[in-house]
């Protein structure tokens, strides 16, 4: 049971998003950049992106988790460290061993099968370009919009279509929290009447049945 109302969450999270204007402009070029090393992959672009993601994840639960929603959540410091965690372990797997997942590694492009890559791509774009589109649209105010690199629920379904669209079988280790906070915020938006966010347990089971399917073939 959540012990906070819609309207002090929404307020909450526009305030947030108010102290750290222009910093969406940025997520917003840094996700896109991200789209593009998928999109088209070079050299390097592993680390990157590895590294942008960690830096999303560890901001998303010290910033916002620990730092913001621990004043009205008791479970708030929990979720943060998680997001943390997730975070350092994308930095350790991706950035400092060079891959994103375990042997053989996993790779940006090239995945085990086109339709993962169309499915991880979909995701990726739903969550930086459609989600604050979409909760405007359906009422949430303009400062308080879903923002990847900032916000939970978009960060965790980018990560996700990213991790998707790899190579890899090891991709689910670094796809367990995002498809779990999926999952969770799925929960969270139904108690909180944020329709907005109603698709992320459908992205969480997308990405979860992509992962499977392309995890069976050789990567």
């Amino acid at each position: 049971m959540i012990l906070y109302e819609r309207e002090v969450y929404l307020s909450l999270l526009a305030r947030y998003n108010e102290a750290l204007w222009p910093a969406q402009l940025l997520a917003l070029l840094l996700g896109l950049l991200a789209l593009g090393l998928l999109w088209r992959p070079r050299r390097g672009g592993d680390r990157l992106v590895a590294a942008l993601l960690a830096v999303a994840w560890i901001w998303v639960g010290a910033g916002f988790f620990l730092r913001q929603m621990a004043s009205i959540d008791y479970a708030a410091p929990l979720f943060g460290w998680l997001f943390v965690l997730q975070g350092l372990l994308l930095a350790w797997r991706g950035l400092l061993a060079g891959r994103l997942g375990g042997k053989p590694g996993c790779k940006l492009g090239g995945s085990a099968s086109p339709a993962a890559t169309r499915i991880g791509l979909g995701l990726a774009a739903f969550a930086l370009l459609a989600m604050p589109p979409l909760a405007w649209l359906l009422g949430q105010p303009w400062p308080a919009l879903p923002v990847f690199g900032l916000t939970p629920g978009a960060t965790a379904v980018f990560t996700l279509g990213l991790l998707v669209a790899a190579r890899g079988r090891a991709r689910w280790l670094l796809a367990a929290v995002p498809i779990a906070w999926c999952l969770l915020g799925g929960f969270l938006a139904w108690e909180l009447a944020l329709p907005a966010a109603y698709p992320l347990p459908l992205a969480g089971l997308l990405g979860l049945a992509a992962l499977f399917l392309t995890g069976r073939r050789p990567a």
